[in-house]
């Protein structure tokens, strides 16, 4: 049984993490719940093969363009569902709201239960109505009582294991163990081919949501210093979120771009999103709040090598001079744009090496890894 506060119709690296994953467990033969909050008051689903158990939520709204449900009685909810079901596991996304009942649950009926650290929470603090100084320590404090009490965690990056094992150290024994989010097979191909550079146009791409904790204010400046410098560049921003209107603003009105030399495209499909990968020359990357982000994989599937900010999310799949460069600030970020826009044969050795490395996120392969994970909590 799968818990979590965040489902569609949010899209996101937490949403897409959970169907990969979802879908990989059923092919391999296994029995999936979705258990998650009603956001628009449209029930369950009984879709095979993963069925979506969506808890009654007689409150309903809308805060940043995202949706918000207040479940009834989520404790009583969850432990009905868990003692109907009987699951050999519970899974959960989050430490907070569901995730907490989805734990007492898993307590009283001896079910263990695995955690996801899917986000570092504390980067997300902006969004509470209290000072930040007071919520990121209420946050940290309320993630760190809830990895004592579960029964193993599941760290997507050797970073965030090696952090929460520095916190937990003296605390608890919970064990760790990282195991990568998988892309969907949709980005991943079987051959790799060159992308043929422009040499009159070279492509930026980033895919993100439009919100504060993803930095994109830095892309849009360092885009300006990077025209400055060389013209032949675009920058396509893809995602969505309640900062779309400021990022427009800043774009075309503050920096002055035009909307052929900077492109917004909001919501698109995936298989959209995956044309775009391919169509673009290199991802670059601002966020720094990133578990692992997934949209580096999937860029990297495309054969899309990667400029990004240094972080805990991308510092186990950018390998400096092979797919990608990190990078500390804006101006090395320019720089490293401009050394692989200028270099083909660079461009080229670390298309070749980002497809490879996007090949570690095969859905299957990581699956298998999940269930062994389950199988020694279950012993």
């Amino acid at each position: 049984m799968l818990v979590t506060n965040n489902y569609k119709p949010y899209s996101g690296g937490v949403v897409s993490a959970i169907d990969t994953l979802c879908q990989s467990l059923v092919q391999l033969g296994h029995q999936i719940y979705i258990v998650t909050l009603d956001f628009e008051g449209k029930g369950s689903s009984d879709i095979s093969p993963v069925p979506v158990i969506r808890l009654v939520c007689p409150v309903r709204f809308r805060y940043k363009d995202s949706y918000i449900a207040i479940p009834w009685q989520p404790d009583q909810a969850i432990f009905d569902l868990v003692r109907t079901i009987k699951p050999d596991i519970i899974h959960a996304s989050h430490p907070f709201l569901l995730g907490v009942s989805a734990l007492k649950a898993g307590q009283k009926l001896q079910i263990p239960l695995v955690f996801t650290y899917h986000s570092q929470y504390e980067k997300f603090a902006h969004w509470l109505p209290i000072p930040e100084v007071i919520s990121i320590c209420l946050i940290r404090q309320k993630i760190l009582t809830y990895c004592t009490q579960v029964s193993g965690i599941i760290a997507p990056s050797y970073s965030i294991a090696s952090s929460l094992n520095s916190c937990l150290s003296n605390m608890c024994s919970t064990p760790i163990r990282v195991i990568p989010s998988a892309i969907s097979r949709l980005y991943l191909d079987t051959q790799f081919s060159y992308k043929l550079t422009n040499s009159y146009l070279f492509k930026l791409l980033t895919v993100s949501r439009f919100a504060k904790e993803k930095n994109l204010g830095f892309l849009l400046w360092m885009f300006k210093q990077l025209v400055s410098i060389s013209p032949n560049f675009c920058l396509t921003l893809v995602g969505y979120g309640p900062e779309l209107a400021n990022l427009k603003h800043e774009a075309y009105q503050v920096l002055g771009f035009c909307q052929q030399q900077l492109i917004f495209v909001e919501r698109p499909d995936k298989a959209t999103i995956k044309q775009l990968y391919q169509s673009s020359d290199l991802f670059v990357f601002a966020s720094q709040a990133e578990t692992q982000g997934l949209v580096l994989a999937e860029a990297m599937a495309c054969g899309t090598p990667v400029v990004a900010l240094a972080g805990a999310g991308q510092n186990d799949l950018v390998i400096n001079h092979q797919n990608g460069f990190l990078v500390q600030d804006l101006n090395q970020m320019v720089r490293s744009i401009l050394k692989i826009a200028h270099n083909p044969a660079l461009h080229q050795k670390m298309q070749k090496a980002a497809f490879r490395t996007a090949q570690n996120y095969d859905p299957v392969r990581l699956a298998h890894q999940q269930i062994e994970f389950y199988t020694d909590l279950v012993k």
